[in-house]
Formats: structure tokens, C-alpha cells, sequence
């Protein structure tokens, strides 16, 4: 048993690229020399003594890529994040439109893409594409951002501060008559905040 690739003219010409004999049950493996791209088509052929020489042709199919997730969008959020093969080329869409940039995933799948803050309700669609692979999507809805949780702890007469607990990551501000007083604050891990 032998391979070749099919483009080549003539016997001459066509380069054998591997042989192999098949085994008492006719079943037999050829590795060829290196790897070839999606589409790429090729002749097997058999011979045998006194039995009539057989060809098939076979052309490399694309891989699909196993899988696409992406983690939950919610409506404060700015950016997308998910996981996918390696090295694939990620792009969201909304509408139709592509919205962000096209980003690459890391070696170990993971990607993020900048989308800016997004309504609820609002399906975004993300595709991953490699070469020689069949193109993965995937539609995520975007969710309403949960409220975040706020507690003051008791202000006293001479306190020159305010604090308590949020959600962490939150901004917290305070206001005396609609107007600002103090810095902004930025709660911490475990949700503590100071002004």
C-alpha cells in the first residue's frame, strides 16, 4: 500500500510519500513525512501479484474545535472573557457587527475582548477561528448587573470618616445636600471602604 499526493501528473512525477504492507487482516497504517493543510488530496493505491492494482483518493478534512465557552456578561461589565483552543482568533459581534478587536487566545485557551458596557438583554455573539480548523461560535445574552450591597457604620459627632462595607471593586461616594464631600473611595477585597 502506497501514498501519494493526487496533483502530481504521472508515475514519474508523483512521489511516493509513504508504503506500508497490510497486515493478514488487511489493515495497514501510512504516516506521511510531514503535516499538510485542509484540502490537500491524495491517491492510495494497492498492488499485489497477480491481483489488479486499486486507487482511492482521500483529501485532509478540517478539525473542529472542541470547545467555546464564555463566562457571564453582565451590564456593568466592559470587557468578555471565555476559553477555547489555543491560539485561535476570537471576534464578538452585535448585530452582525463586529464590535471590539479580534484577540488571540493564550496557550492555555483563555481570551478576553473589550466591548464596552453593553444593555441588558443585548446578544453578543463570539466566534473562534483557527487554520485548518472549522470555525466555533458561540451567543451569550447579557445579564442585568446585580446590586450591589452598601452598609454605613455609625457616624459619630467628632468622626472625620465614613465606612462600611459593598460589593468589592464598587466605587463609594457620600454627599452632603447633592454635593460630593471627601474622595472617592474604592472597597477592598473583602468589600471594606473608607472616606
Amino acid at each position: 500500500v502506497e501514498v501519494y499526493l493526487e496533483q502530481k501528473a504521472s508515475a514519474e512525477e508523483e512521489g511516493i510519500l509513504s508504503k506500508t504492507t497490510a497486515d493478514k487482516y488487511g489493515k495497514f497504517t501510512l504516516n506521511l513525512p510531514r503535516t499538510y493543510s485542509a484540502g490537500t488530496k491524495f491517491k492510495v493505491r494497492t498492488s499485489k501479484a497477480f491481483y489488479p492494482s486499486k486507487s482511492v483518493s482521500l483529501s485532509i478534512s478540517k478539525s473542529n474545535i472542541s470547545t467555546l465557552t464564555i463566562n457571564k456578561l453582565y451590564s456593568a461589565a466592559t470587557s468578555l472573557s471565555g476559553k477555547t483552543t489555543s491560539n485561535a482568533k476570537v471576534t464578538a459581534y452585535k448585530n452582525s457587527k463586529k464590535i471590539g478587536s479580534t484577540v488571540t487566545s493564550d496557550k492555555n485557551g483563555n481570551f478576553k475582548i473589550s466591548i464596552g458596557k453593553q444593555l441588558k438583554g443585548t446578544k453578543i455573539k463570539v466566534v473562534a477561528r483557527k487554520s485548518n480548523y472549522n470555525d466555533k461560535e458561540s451567543t451569550i445574552t447579557v445579564t442585568q448587573s446585580p446590586t450591589a450591597k452598601l452598609s454605613v457604620n455609625p457616624k459619630y459627632y467628632n468622626s472625620k470618616t465614613i465606612s462600611g462595607k459593598t460589593t468589592p471593586g464598587s466605587t463609594v461616594k457620600a454627599y452632603v445636600s447633592k454635593k460630593q464631600v471627601g474622595k472617592t473611595a474604592t472597597a477592598d477585597k473583602n468589600g471594606n471602604y473608607k472616606i
